[in-house]
């Protein structure tokens, strides 16, 4: 995992992953603009990214479809108005981010967390989401379709008018959480762990 720091502006809590560096939030015009072209250029050379840190951007403008990410870390980012298919994110990290009016379409994520992020508008269909946490985050009008999310995590989640259809829920957990206008329509609902039973919890 790339290293991260907190950003050196004072009373700022955002991430950087330079040492003693500010947040894109708190960076120059032109520091902004050398980092995403940075990425861009990575993206456009290489389809497994190992290791990068991406925290803060706004991904929207980036082609990520077709891309292997490994041990990389987008804690903050945002995204609108954006589909990505065909990709993977193993030991990934996008925490607090935004998700707005997305389509995810045959994603395989793994051991990856998406804690605390907004999810809106937005369509993860046909993916593999395994073992992938998404716990305190906030899920409205949004909808998993067709996914495999064997032993992913909703705790402490938020989930408002949202579907998940057709979904492998085997010891997904959703303890703790908040649901109004959830539907479940062909998923295995008795293997999700709604309720909290010590017994279950590892």
């Amino acid at each position: 995992m790339p290293k991260i720091y907190n950003c050196s502006y004072p009373g700022c809590s955002n991430i950087t992953c330079q040492e003693d560096g500010f947040c894109l939030g708190h960076s120059s015009r032109e520091e902004k603009e050398k980092a995403i072209a940075n990425i861009k250029k990575l993206l456009s050379e290489k389809k497994r990214i190992e290791g990068v840190c991406m925290s803060g951007i706004d991904i929207s403008e980036l082609e990520l479809s077709g891309h292997d990410f490994y041990d990389c870390v987008f804690l903050g980012i945002r995204a609108e108005n954006m589909s990505i298919e065909n990709a993977s994110f193993n030991l990934c990290f996008g925490d607090y981010s935004v998700f707005r009016n997305c389509i995810f379409k045959e994603i395989n994520t793994r051991f990856s967390s998406f804690s605390g992020s907004f999810f809106e508008h937005t369509v993860i269909e046909d993916s593999n989401i395994l073992q992938t946490n998404y716990n305190g985050a906030t899920i409205k009008d949004s909808a998993f379709k067709s996914c495999d999310l064997y032993h992913s995590r909703f705790i402490s989640s938020k989930i408002f008018k949202s579907k998940f259809y057709d979904c492998n829920l085997k010891r997904t957990y959703f303890l703790e959480s908040k649901q109004e206008d959830v539907k479940f329509p062909y998923c295995n609902v008795e293997d999700a762990y709604f309720k909290r039973e010590e017994k279950f919890l590892i």
